[in-house]
């Protein structure tokens, strides 16, 4: 009521043309819809860049953004400073997800829309749109905050896939260390492209 938008704080679910869509928008529903909600806004920053509020969504004393974790249909993800006093929570959710192999854990794979699976060379044409994005990682640097993974051949980076280090953990549960494990690989980003300094770049749940 009131026509406000809600960005659920500390995960990220699939979007449009992404495997289990669906399934998470119908959980989603299943939780929410025509029920009373609380709000648990986020005070440092109460609003994304897109007006939306940032929040842990309860119905009475259920917790909606754990419960989606719980059943498989959403990521960790939290960008400060909002969101970090859950994170320890949320990532036993979500590690109990996987050990049980259900929703984005399971063996069930579906197969990512062919107009959205793109070369990382063609980046640059699709700036702003969400797509899938293959290629090989031809090198790794770390930074203070961050990992990054560049997508392209000996010639050219074509794609640089941003880590936020608080997201490490996520890529450990299932023994991956991101700084070692991708390169050299060819690998599959599905996320929105972006333009930073001329280069065009995907961060890993955004």
């Amino acid at each position: 009521e009131g026509g406000q938008k809600v960005r659920y704080l500390g995960i990220d679910t699939p979007e449009l043309g992404q495997p289990f869509y669906e399934d998470a928008k119908n959980k989603n529903k299943e939780l929410v819809l025509g029920k009373i909600v609380r709000l648990e806004i986020c005070k440092t920053e109460p609003k994304d860049k897109y007006g939306r509020l940032l929040a842990y969504i309860y119905t009475e004393q259920v917790l909606v953004n754990k419960e989606l974790l719980n059943a498989g249909y959403a990521r960790t993800l939290v960008i400060p400073p909002c969101g970090v006093e859950k994170i320890g929570e949320f990532r036993s959710s979500q590690k109990e997800a996987m050990k049980k192999g259900v929703g984005l854990w399971s063996r069930k794979r579906e197969k990512i829309i062919t107009k959205d699976f793109i070369p990382a060379s063609d980046a640059m044409k699709f700036i702003d749109e969400r797509k899938a994005i293959y290629g090989r990682v031809i090198d790794v640097q770390e930074g203070k905050k961050t990992i990054f993974l560049m997508i392209g051949n000996a010639v050219k980076t074509g794609l640089t896939v941003v880590i936020f280090k608080q997201d490490k953990n996520n890529f450990e549960d299932d023994m991956i260390n991101p700084l070692t494990y991708y390169m050299g690989k060819e690998v599959v980003i599905f996320g929105k492209i972006k333009l930073y300094k001329g280069k065009t770049e995907v961060v890993i749940g955004s």
